[in-house]
């Protein structure tokens, strides 16, 4: 009759390999949540110096420099006038950067 108690190895090494893939799964999350985070900090940003820079052009004031993570280019076609702001912003599921923008267009005629 055997009246040791206790878990087998086989029990331990499955629990051990449940709790690593669900640390795994924990720490992928948060960090997904966190890169989503920082590109939604950065477009926030982002809006509010196109909404000075806007403000500034139909004051008719030059548009002051910003934050240099940041780029404004300011085109006028024949009806309208376009200012846009561009920067680099990290996709979440890609190794790459690619470039954001956000943008207003005025109509002058």
């Amino acid at each position: 009759m055997n009246t040791e108690c206790g878990f087998s190895m086989t029990e331990v090494l499955v629990s051990l390999l449940l709790m690593t893939t669900t640390s795994l799964a924990l720490l992928k999350q948060q960090w997904i949540s966190n890169q989503r985070f920082n590109q939604i900090h950065l477009q926030t940003q982002a809006l509010m110096q196109l909404d000075s820079a806007s403000e500034q052009m139909m004051a008719g004031e030059k548009i002051l420099p910003t934050d240099k993570r940041f780029k404004f280019i300011q085109r006028a076609c024949a009806h309208s006038i376009r200012l846009s702001i561009t920067w680099d912003c990290l996709a979440v599921h890609q190794q790459h950067k690619h470039g954001c923008r956000l943008q207003r267009e005025w109509i002058t005629g």
